[in-house]
This record gives C-alpha cells, sequence and structure tokens, in this order.
C-alpha cells in the first residue's frame, strides 16, 4: 500500500475516533464545560504521554526539549479545538455546531495556500463543495439562531483545526505527538485553575476520561501520522467523516432515529470524501524542507 493510501487510511480512522464527541458529550449527567475539558484533555495527556514514553524510552525528555515552532503552534491550535468543541456542543444545537465546524476545510484550504504554498486542485474544491451540500441537507430545517456563543465557538473550532492542520503539515518530516501531548497535559493544568474537577459522578469521570484516550487522543495522534503524506485541505476536508458519522453514534447508542435529510446529507459527504479519497493523484505540495521537529 503507497504512503497515500496509507495517509488517506489513517485520517478517516482519525474521523472515526473524532465523532464520538457529540455522543460522549450527550451521556452525560451533570459535568461542567471545564469539567469535561479538565478530564478529557487529562485522559489526551497522559496516553500520548504512554505513546511517547513507548516510543522513544530513555530520548522521551529529549522528543519534548526537540519541539520548535511548529510543534508549539500544534499543541496551542489543538488545544483551542478541545476548549471550542465542548462548549459549542453545550451552548448550541449539534445541527449549528455541525454547520460551522464543517467550514474548517475551507479554512484550511486558505492557510495551506497562504502559508504553505500547497494549491488545491479543482477537483478538492469541488468535493468540499458537494459535501458542504451534503451538511446544508444534513442540517436543513435544524439551523437556527438560537445558541449564538455556541456558534462562536464551533467558528473558533473550526478556525483552531483549520491552524492544527496546517501547522502538523508544517511539521511533518518531524514527530508532532509530543506537541499534542503537550497539549494535553498544559490544558489540564490550566483548566484545573478555573473549576474544581474533583466533584464528579464516577460515571461521568469515566466518559470525560474515555473522551480523552480514544476521541482526542487517539483521534489526534491517528490525525497526526495522516497529515504527513497528505496536504493540509485533504486532511481537513477526509476528517469531514466526523460529520456525517456523530449522528449516526446518537442513533445507534440512545435510539434517536436520524431525520431522512441527515441520511441523504450524509451520503453525499460520504459519495464526496470517497471521491476525494479515490481519485488517483494528489494536491500539489509545498516544498519540503527540513525540519528539526524531532530528537536525531
Amino acid at each position: 500500500m503507497s504512503t497515500r493510501l496509507t495517509s488517506i487510511g489513517l485520517v478517516l480512522a482519525a474521523g472515526l475516533f473524532l465523532s464520538t464527541a457529540g455522543i460522549g458529550v450527550r451521556l452525560l449527567e451533570v459535568a461542567s464545560g471545564m469539567q469535561i475539558v479538565f478530564y478529557r484533555s487529562l485522559g489526551m495527556g497522559v496516553f500520548l504521554l504512554l505513546v511517547v514514553l513507548a516510543r522513544y524510552r530513555v530520548a522521551s525528555v529529549e522528543a519534548f526539549l526537540a519541539m520548535r515552532r511548529a510543534s508549539y503552534l500544534a499543541a496551542l491550535f489543538f488545544a483551542g479545538a478541545s476548549v471550542a468543541v465542548i462548549f459549542a456542543l453545550l451552548n448550541t444545537t449539534v445541527a449549528n455546531a455541525m454547520f460551522i465546524i464543517s467550514l474548517a476545510p475551507f479554512f484550511t484550504a486558505i492557510f495551506g495556500w497562504l502559508l504553505l504554498g500547497e494549491r488545491v486542485r479543482l477537483r478538492t474544491w469541488l468535493a468540499m463543495a458537494v459535501a458542504a451540500a451534503g451538511v446544508l441537507i444534513m442540517v436543513e430545517g435544524a439551523l437556527s439562531g438560537d445558541g449564538l456563543l455556541g456558534m462562536v465557538y464551533a467558528l473558533a473550532m473550526a478556525l483552531c483545526y483549520a491552524g492544527f492542520s496546517v501547522s502538523i503539515r508544517a511539521g511533518r518530516l518531524g514527530d508532532m505527538t509530543p506537541a499534542i501531548c503537550f497539549s494535553g497535559l498544559g490544558l489540564a493544568a490550566v483548566s484545573a485553575l478555573w473549576v474544581d474537577p474533583f466533584q464528579l459522578p464516577p460515571r461521568d469521570l469515566l466518559i470525560c476520561l474515555g473522551l480523552g484516550v480514544f476521541q482526542a487522543g487517539l483521534g489526534g495522534l491517528l490525525l497526526v501520522f495522516g497529515a504527513r503524506g497528505l496536504p493540509a485541505v485533504q486532511v481537513n476536508f477526509l476528517a469531514m467523516l466526523e460529520v456525517v458519522l456523530s449522528p449516526l453514534w446518537v442513533w445507534l447508542v440512545v435510539n434517536e432515529q436520524p431525520a431522512t435529510a441527515t441520511l441523504i446529507g450524509g451520503s453525499i459527504i460520504l459519495a464526496a470524501i470517497s471521491f476525494q479519497a479515490l481519485s488517483a493523484g494528489g494536491e500539489d505540495p509545498a516544498p519540503v524542507k527540513a525540519n528539526p521537529d524531532h530528537p536525531r
């Protein structure tokens, strides 16, 4: 299997794990936004720290010290997206949040072109347009003006997600795992200053930690490795599988029947993703430069 096909598979798998955020938040009973952020970040940080220790062993400290600008930017954007997605889901409808977050590939295309020189081919613009139409069909009739604060958080999440994708693409020759580990542990430390994280029922605690390990941790890890072989815009576009799967988890877990429009729109998005994944060739990549983001 080629490097490009492997990268596509990793990004699609990342979308699978990332799609569980909505159902995880939906299953919580009493956890506040900052409690979710704290335990989710803690679970992600500890999980990724174990990954770093397993990979580098005695050189683990060196792996963190080798972080450079792209790594710190990726960590910052990932932390911002982690906070924004939780508060978006808590403060507006899933339809509003999903629609705004789906703008991330368009932001990524612009940032990738301006900052990395990655040109976006016509077929990718067409695929993104088709996917956007699918999102509109999915949320048809559910969009509203309610939850303006949540929509602002959703927009922040889309921008941070785009910034994260461009950052990990910029540092693609290095290992960005320490960066997202640093992001998780740092965000847990900061969020602990804003809330008492220890007053939480065991059920909510386990769900939040599970979101950290599987949704954010494993999803972020797969995204980082997948981004090495794909342009930033394609990474973000393929990860839109998250938008399709989110309502399906709600259907399977809490038996909330999706609307016909959701199924039709999701099918259109899947068709656009499949077209992009299976089409020959890739985007025009940015020039590759040496990157010291990993221990030598």
